[in-house]
């Protein structure tokens, strides 16, 4: 089982205007590559809070393979925790250990399992993102930010959870650092199974890599489905602050001079190339 929520509100403030409104989701256990979207304030952060517990919902009930987390109900929580790893955006901010091997091992020792199980998976969470060996044992505040970034991420897969959840994993990073972080989530996918959400304000990224999409605005979920029929919604992307992906622009700028023409709009250079290529060949 996966993530599924039902008419579930939250609000940090009770006196305040609610965070989340009516939200009813459901998110599958495997598989999934989903991109949660919206401008500063749509609530973004504070739904994937929820797929982890860390907030409770006021009214409704959110369930996390097949556990229910009610309303001001804090058991089972660690459970929960357990099922949906999440990453915080700067996730470079939850490193405190001395070591990197120490840190990615902190994880799964909170879940009572026994050393050597620890450090086994620690490793091979480590392995997974791609960290060379030789710096298991340095301190993780010495490595590069996107080093850091991937020790945090392997901390968390280091506990095995079913679904993993990063908040802006691409924030702050240089134009490979980006591509490479994001080849490695597709890559620990194709070897796992697990469903990958992550937040994001990068439409080239969701363009690339989203499979599905979910749209937030004003503590509602306003969309929920496939990438193409999305950037394809101009009315929807103008009403919600929505952009276009980089090469769609461009694609858009072609059409509108009459150099190329297309059916479904190019979300990246390949689409893109297709479309001139064949426009070469029917010349």
């Amino acid at each position: 089982m996966g993530i599924n929520f039902y008419d579930v509100d939250f609000t940090y403030d009770v006196k305040a205007s609610k965070t989340l409104k009516n939200i009813n989701l459901k998110i599958n256990k495997e598989n999934e590559f989903i991109t949660i979207l919206g401008h500063t304030g749509s609530g973004k952060s504070t739904l994937v809070q929820l797929m982890n517990a860390l907030n409770l919902p006021n009214k409704g009930v959110v369930e996390v393979a097949g556990i229910k987390i009610l309303p001001n109900n804090k058991e089972m929580l660690k459970p929960v925790r357990r099922h949906v790893g999440l990453v915080f955006q700067f996730p470079e901010y939850q490193l405190f250990e001395e070591t990197v091997l120490k840190d990615v091992m902190f994880g799964p020792k909170n879940f009572d399992k026994n050393n050597a199980d620890v450090e086994l998976s620690a490793k091979q969470a480590l392995k997974m993102v791609s960290l060379d060996e030789s710096l298991y044992e340095r301190s993780p505040f010495n490595l590069s930010g996107g080093q850091m970034r991937r020790v945090a991420i392997a901390g968390i897969l280091a506990s095995n959870p079913d679904i993993l959840v990063l908040d802006e994993p691409t924030v702050g990073l240089d134009p490979k650092g980006k591509t490479d972080l994001m080849e490695m989530l597709v890559e620990i996918q194709k070897e796992t199974n697990k469903s990958v959400i992550i937040i994001t304000h990068d439409m080239n990224v969701v363009a690339k890599y989203s499979k599905r999409c979910i749209v937030l605005d004003d503590g509602k979920i306003v969309y929920d489905g496939g990438k193409r029929e999305m950037f394809e919604n101009s009315e929807l992307l103008k009403n919600h602050n929505l952009d276009l992906p980089d090469i769609s622009k461009v694609a858009n700028s072609l059409k509108n001079k009459g150099l190329i023409t297309f059916e479904a709009l190019p979300l990246t250079k390949d689409e893109l190339f297709n479309v001139i290529t064949r426009g070469d060949e029917n010349e």
